[in-house]
């Protein structure tokens, strides 16, 4: 439920290939705090390091919500909608058993996925959901495990 960053030297280079060169990829492999803010400080609302915007806000939640924006848009919409806790004070609250569910299907409504949904379009679904087809194959699979079970 929340983003590991525990990557190998050869993992950053593939995932964030913008944001490490090879040498920087070597030196902080297997740090995940400082991934974290070298791969996500400064943008996405966070605050450059020396901040620790970068790794307090890295994706967080069942829909792995990600950067100061990501939480306060879903802050926002929460708070629109009755919630009583704030998840931009304390981001660990998105992962916490009892707000988890309400903040990963928010953000899945605010993220634009629901329209998809509704016409079983897992790649538009995805597209919405993260900007690209990460865990495409794990959303086609458990709508064909959802849509198998028989209605009661």
């Amino acid at each position: 439920m929340i983003e590991n960053l525990n990557y190998s030297a050869e993992g950053l280079l593939r995932v964030f290939s913008k944001h490490f060169t090879p040498a920087m990829a070597e030196r902080w492999a297997h740090n995940p705090k400082v991934i974290g803010e070298i791969a996500y400080g400064g943008r996405m609302g966070n605050t450059p390091p020396p901040s620790t915007d970068g790794y307090v806000f890295r994706g967080a939640g069942l829909s792995q919500v990600t950067g100061r924006d990501g939480v306060s848009k879903l802050q926002e919409f929460l708070t629109k909608n009755g919630a009583d806790f704030d998840i931009l004070q304390n981001p660990e609250l998105i992962i916490d058993p009892s707000h988890a569910l309400e903040c990963g299907v928010a953000d899945w409504v605010l993220c634009g996925c629901l329209p998809h949904a509704e016409r079983d379009d897992t790649v538009g679904e995805t597209k919405a959901l993260n900007g690209g087809l990460n865990g495409l194959p794990q959303r086609a699979r458990q709508l064909a495990l959802w849509k198998s079970e028989p209605l009661t």
